[in-house]
C-alpha cells in the first residue's frame, strides 16, 4: 500500500506539474499571434512601432472606437464579417504594443441608440448597401445575395483629446492599407503641431494653385496638394530663395521637415498691359539659380530631407510651347515665301530646351540624369507611346505673327498639313509595376504601379559618404536613347505604331536603368565657397588715374611788373594805334 500510495502521490505530483507547465505554455502562446496572412499584413512595421512609441511619450491618450452593425441584423456579407475579425486582431496588436496608451472600444450601433449617436458624432455614417454594388453595365455581375439587407455601420475613429480622425468605411479591398491608415491617424491626433513641407515648384506645375491674371479665374490646388495639406503644413518656397543664415527663424527653410522640389523652372509669359489688350513681349525661361541651389545644398548639408521630381526632357515646354512642334517640311528655293517665313518663325521662336535639374548638386553627389546627352528611356516591357494634344486655340490668341502666316496658306490641304503637328505631339508613357518596384522599401512597398512621362535614366556612382538605393528600375531590355535622337523619333512618327517601330529599330545597347533612387548619408557641400557672396573684385574701387608726366619747363620772358594776369580776365579790345604825326620837313642845310 505504501508503495502504491507513493507512486500515486508521485503521479499526482507529475500530473500537477504537467498541468501547471501546460497552463504556463498556453498563457505564453496566447500572447503570441502568428501572422499567416500573405505579406504579413498584421506584423506591425518598424514605422508603426515608432509612431506608437511617440504616442506613448506624447502624454495624449489615444482611443480607437470600432463601429460595426450586428451582422445578423443587417445580413452583412461573410467577406465583411471575416474582415472585421482581422481588423479587431490588428487593433489588439496596436493596444498591446502601446501598453495603456491606446484604448480600443467596440460598439454595435442600432437605431435610436447612444452607440448610433456616438458613431454619427465621430463621422462614421450609415453605409447604403447599394454603394457596394460593382460598377458594371453587365447585369450578370450584380450579386444581390452578397449585399447587406439594409444600411449598416462599418468604420472606426481615432481620437485624442480634442483631435479626431475617422475611417468612415473599412473597405476590405484596401486591407493592405489599413495599418497605414491607422498609424497615420494616431500620428495626426497625438502630435502637437503639423509637420512642415516646403514646396519649391515651377510655374507650370502650380500644385498649390495660382491666382488668375487680370481678374480672371485662377487655378485651384491640385489633388496631390490638398491631400498633403490635410496631413502637413504646406509652406510655399520662393523660386529665388537664398541660403538660410544661422538663427534666421523667418527663413522659408526654418523648421521644415521636408523640402519638395517639383520641376523647378519658371516660365515668364508676356502679360496684357490692360484688359482687352494683347500680351506684350516674349516668353522667357528662368532656370533655378546658383544661389537657390546653394540654399538647397546647405539645407541638405545640415541634415535636411528633400524629394525632387525633375523633368530632363523638357516635356512641359513641349506641351505648352507651340513652336516645339516639328514642321513637316523643310523649305526649298522653289517654295513660296510663306513656307520660308513660317519655317524661320519656328526656328527662331521656340523656347530654349532646358532641364529642370539641380546640376551643381547632382554633379557633386556623383549621380546625374543621363549626362550631357539627356537620354530618354525606352523600355518595351513598360513603355508605350502616347499622343497628347496642345491647347492650340489658347496659344494662338497671343501668337499674332503665327496667326498672320497661317492666314496666308492658300489651300485647306496645306493648312491641315501645317496645323496637325501643332495640335498634337508624341511622348513615351512608362508604367512601372511588379518587379520594377523595390518591394522591401516603405516608399514603394505598397505601390502597385507608378507612371512616368519620358523618363530618364539615373546614372553614376555616389560619392564617398553617400549610398544610393534604387526604388524604381527598368527591365533589362531598356534603351537610353540620346535626347536629340529621341525627340526626332517622336516628331517623325505619325502615330503610336510608328513611334514603337522607330525606338525598337534604334541600334542602342539594352540594359537595366534606375529611374528613381534614394540617396542617403552625409552630404558634403557642392561649393568650396559661398556663391552668394559678392565678388571682391567687383567691390574694389578703380585704381586712381596716374598723372601725366609733367612737361619740361619753358624759358619764356617774364611779364613786365604790373602786367595783368591773363587767367580768367576777359580780353581787352586792342588799343587803337595813334595817328601818325606828319613828317617834319628836313632842316635846311646851313649855307
Amino acid at each position: 500500500m505504501k508503495a502504491l500510495f507513493s507512486k500515486t502521490l508521485v503521479g499526482v505530483a507529475l500530473l500537477c506539474i504537467l498541468v501547471a507547465s501546460l497552463n504556463v505554455i498556453v498563457k505564453r502562446v496566447a500572447s503570441i499571434r502568428w501572422d499567416t496572412t500573405q505579406g504579413n499584413v498584421y506584423t506591425l512595421t518598424e514605422g508603426t512601432r515608432s509612431i506608437i512609441e511617440k504616442a506613448k511619450n506624447s502624454g495624449r491618450p489615444v482611443t480607437i472606437r470600432f463601429y460595426m452593425s450586428n451582422p445578423e441584423d443587417v445580413q452583412l456579407p461573410k467577406e465583411y464579417v471575416d474582415y472585421s475579425k482581422r481588423v479587431k486582431d490588428l487593433l489588439e496588436e496596436y493596444s498591446k504594443a502601446s501598453g495603456e496608451a491606446i484604448t480600443v472600444q467596440t460598439f454595435t450601433p442600432v437605431p435610436n441608440s447612444e452607440e448610433q449617436d456616438a458613431a454619427d458624432l465621430d463621422g462614421v455614417q450609415l453605409r447604403d448597401p447599394r454603394m457596394d454594388m460593382p460598377q458594371s453595365s453587365n447585369l450578370d455581375d450584380y450579386d444581390y445575395n452578397n449585399l447587406a439587407s439594409q444600411p449598416y455601420y462599418f468604420g472606426l475613429s481615432v481620437s485624442s483629446l480634442e483631435k479626431i480622425e475617422t475611417i468612415a468605411f473599412l473597405n476590405p479591398d484596401l486591407e493592405r492599407k489599413l495599418e497605414y491608415q491607422l498609424s497615420r491617424s494616431i500620428s495626426a491626433v497625438t502630435r502637437k503641431a503639423k509637420r512642415k513641407i516646403g514646396l519649391l515648384e515651377g510655374t507650370e506645375m502650380s500644385l498649390g494653385g495660382s491666382p488668375g491674371g487680370m481678374g480672371g479665374p485662377g487655378r485651384p490646388p491640385s489633388v496631390i496638394y490638398r491631400s498633403l495639406a490635410r496631413e502637413f503644413e504646406m509652406v510655399s518656397i520662393p523660386f529665388d530663395v537664398g541660403p538660410m543664415k544661422p538663427g534666421d527663424t523667418e527663413h522659408p527653410f526654418a523648421d521644415l521637415d521636408l523640402l519638395l522640389i517639383v520641376h523647378p523652372v519658371k516660365i515668364n509669359r508676356p502679360q496684357s498691359p490692360q484688359p482687352g489688350m494683347p500680351p506684350m513681349g516674349n516668353t522667357t525661361l528662368e532656370l533655378i539659380s546658383k544661389d537657390t541651389q546653394y540654399a538647397i545644398d546647405q539645407y541638405l548639408v545640415n541634415g535636411g530631407k528633400a524629394v525632387a521630381f525633375l523633368d530632363n526632357q523638357h516635356f512641359v515646354s513641349r506641351f505648352f510651347d507651340i513652336y516645339s512642334a516639328q514642321l513637316p517640311f523643310t523649305p526649298q528655293g522653289r517654295h513660296p515665301q510663306w513656307y520660308k517665313d513660317l519655317y524661320n518663325l519656328f526656328e527662331t521662336s521656340g523656347w530654349e530646351h532646358y532641364r529642370s535639374g539641380l546640376d551643381d548638386l547632382t554633379t557633386a553627389w556623383g549621380v546625374d540624369l543621363g549626362g550631357s546627352e539627356k537620354p530618354m528611356v525606352y523600355d518595351p516591357k513598360y513603355t508605350r507611346p502616347v499622343m497628347f494634344e496642345r491647347p492650340l486655340n489658347q496659344m494662338l490668341q497671343r501668337e499674332f505673327r503665327l496667326n498672320r502666316l497661317l492666314g496666308q496658306i492658300p489651300t485647306r490641304r496645306d493648312q491641315q498639313m501645317i496645323t496637325q503637328p501643332l495640335f498634337r505631339g508624341n511622348g513615351l508613357m512608362a508604367k512601372f509595376e511588379n518587379a520594377s518596384l523595390t518591394g522591401d522599401h516603405p516608399v514603394t512597398r505598397d505601390l502597385s504601379s507608378i507612371q512616368m512621362v519620358d523618363p530618364s535614366p539615373i546614372v553614376g556612382k555616389p560619392k564617398t559618404g553617400l549610398k544610393m538605393r534604387t526604388l524604381i528600375s527598368t527591365s533589362g531590355r531598356a534603351k537610353a536613347v540620346p535626347g536629340e535622337t529621341a525627340h526626332l523619333l517622336l516628331s517623325q512618327a505619325d502615330g503610336p505604331e510608328q513611334v514603337t517601330s522607330n525606338f525598337q529599330s534604334a541600334a542602342i545597347k539594352q540594359q537595366r536603368y534606375p529611374v528613381a533612387v534614394i540617396l542617403g548619408g552625409k552630404f558634403k557641400s557642392a561649393y568650396t565657397e559661398d556663391p552668394t557672396k559678392p565678388d571682391p573684385a567687383a567691390d574694389t574701387p578703380p585704381s586712381p588715374i596716374a598723372p601725366a608726366p609733367s612737361a619740361p619747363p619753358i624759358d619764356a620772358p617774364l611779364l613786365p611788373e604790373g602786367a595783368p594776369d591773363s587767367i580768367n580776365v576777359p580780353a581787352e579790345a586792342p588799343a587803337k594805334a595813334p595817328a601818325e604825326a606828319p613828317a617834319e620837313a628836313p632842316a635846311e642845310a646851313p649855307a
